[in-house]
């Protein structure tokens, strides 16, 4: 059952005595890696009510893709361990990582509020904001202000 929350599709597992390897490569590696090769799909999706052989199948997809794939850096899906707590499955370059934990801390965040937290060019935070938008990690709106156009990225839920 998949319900839309804030932008997020969040596909429950509750109920599903376990997802094998096989099903999670094909299904959830595949949208990460299509993600992680930088082919976008619109939104962002993250799993949730796994149990602890799905969720051990679903790692074991997603650390192995990378493997098989040439270039393939980020292979992450979230997963929902509570209400609000989201834990990244699978591989993940560490700045994308800590610009997560970043956007998990803040709720919202813009790449110019990012440059000058960890001081970086306005367009390396930029970028990191954008890697995580890809991925379907974050949400992202646009909004304007005396500059022009921002992209306020957004935490999950």
């Amino acid at each position: 059952m998949a319900a839309a929350v804030d932008r997020c599709v969040i596909l429950s597992f509750e109920g599903v005595e376990m997802m094998d390897a096989s099903f999670a490569d094909e299904v959830f590696a595949s949208l990460a890696a299509e993600r992680g090769h930088r082919r976008p799909h619109p939104g962002c999706l993250a799993l949730k009510g796994l149990n602890s052989t799905s969720r051990d199948n679903l790692q074991l997809a997603l650390l192995s893709r990378p493997t098989r794939e040439p270039g393939l850096r980020n292979c992450v899906l979230p997963v929902f361990r509570g209400a609000a707590d989201v834990e990244f499955v699978g591989k993940t370059e560490e700045h994308v990582r800590s610009t997560l934990e970043i956007l998990r801390a803040k709720r919202q965040l813009t790449a110019r509020e990012l440059a000058e937290m960890l001081r970086l060019d306005i367009a390396a935070a930029s970028t990191r904001l954008k890697v995580v938008f890809d991925l379907g990690l974050g949400c992202r709106r646009e909004t304007r202000d005396p500059h022009g156009r921002v992209y306020v990225y957004e935490w999950l839920v």
